[in-house]
């Protein structure tokens, strides 16, 4: 037991339904926001998280502020745009924590398999 109490029994996670729309970014992205608008939009693809053409503007607005965020000398000023990156993600679902909170299954990892075990598996299947 912690210091603020019993910790929550996670709950598995509930099946949700997947919607996955092909998505175009607004116009007015400069070629290095569109680049990165459609990075984020893959990542979240693969991870099995819904993609909405309405959600087009908050991903461009998460590009833009990533780029903004990459420029910036200040410290205050870069934690502000931090926040604000931060606060995007959970709504677009990006990122194991936030995938968690809306009840979207992480999507499982194959493990990678050295030589050896390659040639046991078929020994295996031979045998």
């Amino acid at each position: 037991m912690g210091a603020r109490g019993f910790q929550p029994r996670i709950d598995p996670a509930k099946e949700v339904q997947l919607i996955q729309e092909e998505i175009t970014p607004p116009p007015g992205l400069t070629p290095k926001a569109k680049k990165l608008f459609a990075r984020l939009v893959d990542q979240n693809r693969r991870s099995n998280v819904s993609i909405l053409q309405v959600d087009s503007e908050q991903y461009a607005d998460l590009a833009n502020a990533m780029i903004r965020r990459d420029a910036v000398t200040d410290n205050r000023e870069w934690l502000a745009i931090q926040r604000e990156i931060d606060e995007l993600r959970a709504q677009l679902n990006m990122g194991p924590r936030n995938r968690a909170r809306a009840g979207v299954r992480d999507v499982k990892k194959q493990k990678a398999k050295s030589a050896a075990a390659t040639v046991l598996e078929l020994a295996k299947q031979r045998a």
